[in-house]
């Protein structure tokens, strides 16, 4: 293919996706179908509020898994000579 014909698939491919994209967006009031609704389900933020331990088991979770992510990065490998001898 040459530019030219990337730019025209390219343009096209851009062109379905926001046609597409627009028939989701205004489908309900153009064609009348309903847009399928995702069941209520609380906040995150609420949740976490209202389990306290849960929340503190979780933040410890990841002080400690950061902790050993660090340590992991900062670690001294030994490497041996021939000579039997390690080197720090």
């Amino acid at each position: 293919m040459n530019g030219q014909n990337q730019f025209e698939a390219a343009l096209a491919a851009v062109t379905v996706l926001v046609i597409f994209a627009f028939i989701l967006a205004f489908g309900n009031l153009l064609y009348g179908f309903p847009l399928p609704q995702l069941p209520y389900r609380p906040a995150v933020e609420k949740f976490y509020w209202t389990f306290r331990g849960l929340d503190i088991l979780a933040q410890a979770f990841l002080i400690f898994s950061a902790s050993a992510a660090v340590a992991a990065l900062f670690r001294r490998e030994k490497e041996s000579r021939e000579g039997g001898g390690e080197v720090e």
